[in-house]
């Protein structure tokens, strides 16, 4: 185990190296998202050459895709089943959720066969809990396909970047509920400098708190209000902020401006 350790230590000093060494040679440096700014800093980045381009997607496309009225609410979980993702967190906040909504149905989309013995540690859970005529594996899909049927995106990573999916349920009007990691909260609650606010697209929980998940979920799915102002916010705050064009732009003026640099 203390070799192991030791190992571990050796490849993060090797590859924050690697980083202080990039930082150095760049001349401009770029992140997805705000919170990613300070981590990078610590590693050695120089705030002046610091920027922010986020990732964007085709707001019409996605918004145009039409959500369905149904009997019972679904929430999906959309995503690799993989341990980094903890599907089993989401599997344990249905198995509270279905106590207070019982006609609840949850899907996993997202393959399966990346890491096959968590799978079906996930899909023994799921039959251990009594879930399977709730929660539903349906593998890898279009996610076009399924957007309009799901009420609520729920993400329970232990690691992310700028998560897409949050993006694309937004733009159809789909709120999140998501862990404290990488870019969720500034996509769900919006960055400190949103002029105006355009409030909480969705609830953002800590991470491993499948209690946490569940209240989230429940507080969504039963509170009308907080649902179509969530719903609102997120669709509102996609097609602001986080378009595939702006992103375009960002990069294109960013090359035009290092070229324009160039010393021949």
């Amino acid at each position: 185990h203390g070799t192991e350790r030791e190992i571990k230590d050796f490849w993060i000093d090797t590859f924050t190296s690697y980083s202080r060494l990039c930082y150095e040679a760049s001349t401009k440096i770029i992140t997805l998202y705000e919170g990613n700014k300070e981590l990078q800093i610590a590693d050695g980045a120089d705030p002046n050459k610091l920027g922010v381009i986020a990732n964007g997607i085709d707001v019409e496309h996605y918004s145009s895709i039409k959500k369905e009225v149904k009997e019972q609410p679904t929430v999906a979980f959309i995503g690799r089943v993989v341990p980094i993702k903890d599907v089993k967190c989401f599997i344990h906040s249905i198995g509270l959720l279905v106590d207070r909504i019982p006609e609840v149905r949850a899907w996993i989309i997202g393959p399966t066969d990346e890491d096959e013995e968590y799978y079906q540690e996930c899909a023994n859970l799921v039959v251990k809990k009594n879930l399977t005529s709730t929660i539903s594996f349906l593998g890898k899909q279009r996610i076009e396909d399924y957007l309009g049927k799901i009420d609520l995106v729920v993400l329970t990573s232990i690691s992310e970047a700028q998560p897409l999916t949050i993006l694309e349920a937004g733009a159809v009007g789909i709120p999140c509920v998501a862990t404290n990691v990488g870019a969720c909260s500034e996509m769900i609650y919006g960055r400190p400098d949103e002029d105006p606010p355009l409030g909480k697209g969705g609830l953002i929980t800590p991470l491993f708190n499948y209690t946490a998940t569940a209240d989230s979920i429940f507080q969504l799915l039963d509170n009308d209000k907080l649902y179509h102002d969530a719903s609102i916010a997120i669709k509102a705050r996609v097609e602001k902020y986080y378009r595939k064009e702006d992103q375009h732009r960002a990069y294109r003026e960013l090359y035009e401006e290092l070229m324009n640099t160039v010393k021949v």
